[in-house]
C-alpha cells in the first residue's frame, strides 16, 4: 500500500465519523486494526506509523471524554451526592461518575494516588489536601452541614433522646452500641460518651466493625444501635429505625466541603457542577436529604 492509499484510509476514518469522529471507539478500533494487518511492504513505513499514533489518540481522547466527571463522595452525602448529581446530568447533558465510599477509604484511595475530578468529604480533609497541593488552589467550595442522630436495628423499642437524660438511658439500655473504624462518628460516639461520664460503664458494649461495613452489622442485629449523622438514617430508613436527632445540648455538626482535584483535566465542568451546587435548583435535595446549608 503506497502513502496516497493510506491517506484514503485516514480520509475515510474521518469521513467514517464525521464531526464527531473523536468519540466513536468502534470505528477508530476497526481502523486500527484495518492498517495494522496491511501488506508487511508497508509494515515498517513512517506514515503507518503515523496514522496508527493518531488513531490511538483518538482512541484514548474518546475513552476521557466518555468517562466524564468522576467525584468521590463520602457516605453520609450518598442521597445528596446522588440528587445532586441527576440533577446536574439532567439539566447538562454531562456525563458524571459517583463513587462512595466512606471517609477513611477516601482517605486511603487519595493517599494512594487515585485519580478524580472533585471530592466531596469534611471539611478538614479537604483543607488537608488543598494545603499539600492533592486538591487544586481555592477550590475548596462548601457544601453544607450534618448533625448527629440515634439509629437502631429494625425492631428495636424507640426510646425518647429528646433530652440529655432520655439520651444517657437509651445508650445504657442497648446490649451493644457499634462504630465503623476510623470513621467521624466513631470518634463523635466516643466524645459524647465521654462528655456524658459514660466512658467506663459504656466501654464493654462499644464494639468497632471494620471500616466500610456500616450499616451492614446494624441491618443484621449485630449491633442494637449507632449514633451517626442524620442523612444515613434518612437514607437508610428502609433497612433501620431512627430515634431523632441528638438533644441540642449535645448536638453537633460537621461541616462537609468538595474540592477539585489538582490532576484533573477537567477543571471546567468540575467548577460548573459545584456551582450548581450552591444553586437554588437543588435545594430540594437539602431538605430531603437532612443537610443544612452552611451559614
Amino acid at each position: 500500500m503506497c502513502s496516497s492509499d493510506l491517506g484514503g484510509v485516514a480520509y475515510g476514518y474521518l469521513s467514517a465519523t464525521g464531526a464527531g469522529g473523536l468519540s466513536n471507539e468502534s470505528t477508530t478500533r476497526k481502523y486500527i486494526t484495518h492498517i495494522q494487518h496491511e501488506s508487511t511492504d508497508f509494515g515498517k513505513s513512517k506514515m503507518k506509523k503515523l496514522i496508527i499514533s493518531f488513531l490511538a489518540f483518538c482512541l484514548l481522547f474518546n475513552n476521557a471524554c466518555a468517562e466524564g466527571l468522576s467525584i468521590l463522595c463520602t457516605l453520609p452525602l450518598q442521597a445528596l451526592g446522588q440528587g445532586i448529581v441527576n440533577a446536574y446530568k439532567a439539566v447538562s447533558g454531562a456525563e458524571v461518575t459517583l463513587t462512595i465510599n466512606t471517609g477513611a477509604i477516601i482517605r486511603e484511595r487519595i493517599r494512594k494516588g487515585d485519580k478524580f475530578d472533585i471530592v466531596i468529604t469534611t471539611r478538614g480533609d479537604i483543607e488537608e489536601w488543598g494545603a499539600s497541593g492533592q486538591l487544586s488552589k481555592d477550590s475548596a467550595t462548601g457544601i453544607g452541614k450534618i448533625g448527629y442522630g440515634l439509629g437502631l436495628r429494625k425492631g428495636y423499642p424507640k426510646p425518647d433522646i429528646s433530652t440529655v437524660e432520655g439520651l444517657k438511658n437509651a445508650l445504657r439500655g442497648a446490649k451493644i452500641i457499634g462504630g465503623s473504624e476510623g470513621s467521624v462518628a466513631l470518634g463523635f460516639l466516643e466524645k459524647l460518651q465521654k462528655d456524658l461520664s459514660l466512658t467506663e460503664e459504656m466501654k464493654p458494649k462499644t464494639k468497632v466493625f471494620a471500616r466500610g461495613t456500616f450499616p451492614k452489622w446494624l441491618v443484621n442485629g449485630e449491633a442494637d444501635m449507632v449514633v451517626s449523622f442524620i442523612s444515613e438514617f434518612i437514607h437508610l430508613k428502609e433497612s433501620i429505625d431512627y430515634a431523632g436527632p441528638l438533644p441540642k445540648e449535645v448536638q453537633s455538626y460537621v461541616e462537609f466541603f468538595a474540592g477539585i482535584g489538582s490532576t484533573s483535566s477537567k477543571t471546567g465542568e468540575a467548577l460548573k457542577l459545584l456551582q450548581f451546587v450552591n444553586g437554588q435548583s437543588v435545594e430540594n435535595q437539602f431538605r430531603t436529604t437532612g443537610m443544612e446549608r452552611i451559614r
